[in-house]
């Protein structure tokens, strides 16, 4: 059984008794104590976890006898998997790299009539990803899936809950997807790596081999190898600067016969001392220490990148912090390595992240404890929020998208409870107003009736209508409520009556104070206008003074009735005012409750009836909140897809960026933003349009860049294999493109961009050099080069004649009575170690005349070679000059069987190296670069 599939089985027997959220804290404090992960856990780790935290867990669910046995039964059950042989379960064990399992996609679209089958599809689909559980995502992913369980059970609608839960799990697998294509692109940097270290041999050699295994076997299952990876980097690194240093050329002559005899292989608890391998970086020449430099530089890098990757969620919570990682790589960007600085960030982003998540502990209880009052006024959205950001943080730092939407939610949820609750102090107010009124009715409906003549059969019908009204106002008084249809009954009944009265008056200053109490009853009867209540209480005042008077002037009684008229057009004028202002902020709704609402109140107004205005009001309001709400749902999903396009890196995203920013601002302000969202929503639309175009071109683009490289890569030099490297790696992931991350998208098409790049200068440069090739070859200067190699065989017969060929041996070159102008000793001695390594066929100084200061060429003529050296060189120093570079110190030559190194010592002399392997070739171009000073240095003229 892989690691993995032991760590999935633990998980699945924990969670058969324990909540999800529980599990994950239990393996995260349990693997916490043994320095291991999900990746490379063994049995012993998880007998270490269930006896450990996992036995505490249990104890309080059930008494400590039982916990115990139900630990060993869980040991039991997971020893039994482990020793039985591995069965796919799916097609995901043998879908490659970069192809979605079947499964998975159907388990993350159950049929969304059946709310237990989606709850457990999304549970089967989670369960893959619990080799995860510290991803923000998947703990998210959880959380949902647990409100979503909680609210079926509670007899709820779990379908909101699922719908984000189904959108989660798509997260979730597009993380995966982008991991699994980094992880590609570093198992081809390892692969790379490896060629070249592969010649030191030794037990750290083989262990960079088994764990580049171990990932490939991962990536093919579509599995992460973080542990894996990041250890086969940290030996890669290692042994690279090994190679590179002085003793990588110390060790490099008896690899092989280390090799030979294998150390033995370490317990798994020295696995960490082999992978560190120490260099002695004081006794290195300068060139080799700028090279580790490099080495120290890149290494640097690639974790300040892994950093950064997994506090990324933290860095969205606290930009500036981001300050300090940019200072970091501007560091790197002047090649000088981070050395102590990075774990110091690695320490100061640990701290900061424990202080995030206090910070937001406490702004979350602090909304916890206003949930009762505002989880009604969102339809439970913000208690759903709520919810699932509380399960995500026992587990860590919740992602700052999901923390901002809950903020968002609670502040809405909080303004709309404030306005909530000063709409109910207004009617409170409203209401005592009324029953004051209704009060003032009953008095004044009383009083009018012991008016009643008593004998008049014409007031019969007016008399009726204030008995009954009298009766309906009376009890609403009497019970301290109000009954606005009794009451307005009542106000009409007393107008009638005062009217009527008022018709039947024997005297002039009857029928006046008739017509005065018929104005106190209109007034009476007018809506509650804010604007006009000094006026309606003024003229009152008049009108009962009046009726009051000893004697009435028609003159004045006239005036009165003539400001009565003038106050109750204007009231309805008013009420006409405040109508239009509601359907002008009723113009976009469509709600058919609001619109009837409108057309009901404007049919009153015409027929002088007072329109109930305050029940228009409140259902506008609740429309216009429905509609806030809806639009603020529309925000957070663009914001939402923002976020995930933001790093798609096209021109579109700043009218995006922009449209959404004006939408915020109008909602916070509580105006509408539906033009702003519209605008938003189309800007969206060209950015996934630039995007897709951006996609459509790869696939072409690639294979123009493979097309170019093929020809191109015969160049064979750094930039060559960086070009390699790249392309290989976009190459293996064409299908894994449409599914990852458009900020993955975008780093792709960037790196396929800067391989372009360098393929445009490598096409340049080929051109120059077949253009050399080409005087070369017109010159036969190659043939005279490169012919002299031939087979070994012959090499030998030639050694047998004697050198009648005209080859020369160290030993059989003329010896003069004058010693030679150089240190021919320090020379041999240089050629004689290159000449002892297995994998040198031969070594020798080539002098500019031909003559051999030190080496063997066997039966090779010297003149010959010594003249196409320098003919090569001069072609060499043209073609630098024409790329605009200095002239080349060191050239390897791919002869097909063999490879030639040679190094220019300087007054055209050349030191000829001839390697029969290829894996051999780097170890030996470096030794013979750092030997090239030495090389010079002998040849010089010596006293």
């Amino acid at each position: 059984m892989r690691p993995n599939q032991l760590y999935q089985a633990t998980v699945e027997a924990l969670e058969a008794v324990l909540a999800p959220r529980v599990v994950s804290l239990v393996l995260r404090e349990g693997l916490g104590k043994t320095d291991h992960g999900p990746g490379d856990l063994t049995f012993e780790d998880v007998e270490q976890v269930l006896t450990g935290p996992g036995f505490r867990q249990l104890q309080a669910l059930m008494p400590a006898d039982q916990a115990r046995e139900t630990v060993q039964a869980f040991l039991a059950q997971i020893k039994r998997a482990v020793e039985a042989p591995p069965v796919p379960s799916s097609e995901a064990a043998t879908a490659p790299a970069g192809q979605p399992a079947a499964a998975d996609e159907a388990a993350s679209a159950p049929p969304k009539d059946d709310p237990h089958a989606r709850l457990e599809g999304l549970r089967a689909a989670l369960r893959p990803f619990n080799l995860y559980f510290d991803w923000p995502e998947v703990r998210t992913l959880r959380a949902l899936l647990q409100v979503a369980e909680r609210e079926r059970s509670e007899g709820l609608d779990a379908d909101a809950s699922l719908d984000d839960a189904a959108a989660q799990l798509r997260l979730v697998e597009q993380k995966l997807e982008d991991r699994l294509v980094l992880q590609a692109r570093e198992l081809g940097d390892l692969e790379t790596a490896y060629e070249v270290v592969q010649v030191l041999g030794g037990p750290r050699v083989r262990r960079l081999e088994a764990l580049i295994g171990q990932i490939r076997q991962a990536q093919q299952s579509r599995e992460l190898a973080e542990a894996e990876t990041e250890r086969a980097a940290t030996i890669a690194r290692d042994l690279r600067k090994l190679m590179e240093s002085s003793v990588a050329q110390a060790t490099s002559a008896t690899a092989v016969d280390a090799d030979e005899a294998p150390e033995p292989t370490p317990a798994v608890e020295d696995d960490e001392a082999l992978d560190r391998v120490a260099v002695d970086e004081e006794a290195l020449t300068p060139e080799a220490s700028e090279r580790l430099r490099r080495l120290d530089v890149d290494a640097d890098s690639k974790h300040l990148d892994g950093l950064e990757a997994a506090h990324a969620e933290l860095l969205r919570y606290l930009p500036t912090f981001a300050e300090r990682l940019a200072q970091a790589r501007s560091q790197l960007r002047r090649d000088e390595p981070l050395g102590s600085t990075l774990e110091h960030l690695r320490h100061a982003l640990d701290d900061a992240t424990r202080t995030q998540l206090d910070h937001l502990r406490q702004e979350l209880a602090a909304m916890e404890s206003d949930l009762e009052a505002l989880h009604t006024e969102d339809d439970g959205r913000f208690e759903r929020s709520l919810r699932v950001t509380l399960d995500v943080l026992q587990e860590g730092l919740p992602p700052h998208a999901e923390v901002l939407r809950l903020r968002a939610l609670h502040h809405n949820a909080s303004e709309r409870h404030a306005e909530r609750a000063r709409r109910e102090a207004e009617a409170q107010v409203r209401e005592r107003q009324r029953i004051e009124v209704q009060g003032d009715a009953v008095r004044r409906l009383t009083e009018a009736i012991a008016r009643d003549p008593g004998d008049d059969v014409g007031l019969a019908a007016p008399r009726l209508e204030l008995h009954e009204s009298l009766a309906a106002v009376r009890t609403a008084a009497d019970e301290a409520r109000v009954d606005e249809a009794a009451l307005q009954r009542a106000l009409a009944a007393e107008q009638a009556w005062e009217h009527a009265l008022a018709a039947r008056a024997d005297g002039a200053d009857e029928r006046q104070r008739a017509r005065l109490r018929a104005l106190d009853a209109q007034l009476s009867a007018l809506p509650d206008v804010p604007s006009l209540r000094s006026r309606r209480s003024h003229l009152s005042t008049e009108v009962t003074r009046a009726v009051e008077a000893a004697s009435l002037e028609e003159a004045h009684v006239s005036t009165l009735v003539s400001l009565v008229e003038s106050l109750v057009a204007d009231a309805h004028a008013a009420l006409a005012q405040d109508l239009d202002r509601l359907a002008k902020e009723a113009a976009d709704v469509s709600n058919p409750t609001v619109l009837q609402a409108l057309q009901d109140a404007a049919r009153d107004l015409q027929t002088g009836t007072v329109p109930d205005l305050q029940r228009v009001d409140a259902l506008v309001v609740a429309e216009r909140e429905r509609e806030r709400d809806r639009e603020q749902v529309r925000w957070q999903a663009l914001q939402q897809a923002r976020v995930r396009l933001e790093p798609a890196g096209v021109p579109a995203l700043t009218a995006f960026s922009g449209a959404l920013e004006r939408a915020r601002a109008a909602l916070a302000e509580g105006a509408r933003a539906a033009q702003e969202l519209d605008a938003a929503e189309q800007a969206m639309e060209r950015v996934q349009a630039q995007v897709r175009e951006r996609l459509e071109a790869f696939e072409p683009r690639l294979d123009a860049a493979l097309a170019t490289f093929a020809t191109v890569e015969r160049l064979n030099n750094d930039d060559v294999a960086t070009v390699r490297r790249t392309l290989r790696h976009l190459d293996t992931q064409r299908a894994a493109l449409p599914r990852v991350s458009p900020g993955l998208q975008f780093q792709l098409d960037r790196a396929l961009g800067e391989a372009e790049a360098l393929l445009t200068n490598l096409a340049e440069a080929y051109e120059a050099t077949r253009a050399i090739a080409d005087r070369l070859v017109a010159a036969n200067v190659l043939d005279d080069m490169l012919g002299w190699l031939g087979d070994e065989s012959d090499g030998e017969s030639g050694d047998e004649s004697g050198g009648a060929s005209g080859g020369a041996t160290v030993g059989q070159l003329e010896r003069s009575d004058h010693p030679p102008p150089h240190d021919a000793a320090a020379l041999q001695r240089v050629m004689d170690a290159f000449r002892a390594l297995d994998d040198v066929a031969t070594a020798a100084v080539i002098g500019a005349d031909g003559s051999l200061p030190a080496g063997d060429l066997a039966r090779i003529e010297r003149e010959p070679v010594a003249e196409a050296l320098g003919r090569a060189a001069a072609s060499w120093h043209a073609l630098a000059k024409a790329l605009g570079e200095h002239a080349p110190q060191q050239v390897m030559l791919d002869l097909g069987a063999h490879h030639a190194l040679i190094a220019c010592l300087g007054d055209g002399a050349h030191a000829l190296v001839v390697v029969r392997s290829g894996g051999a070739i780097s170890a030996l171009a470096t030794r013979l670069r750092d030997r090239r000073g030495d090389l010079a240095g002998a040849l010089a003229p010596h006293p």
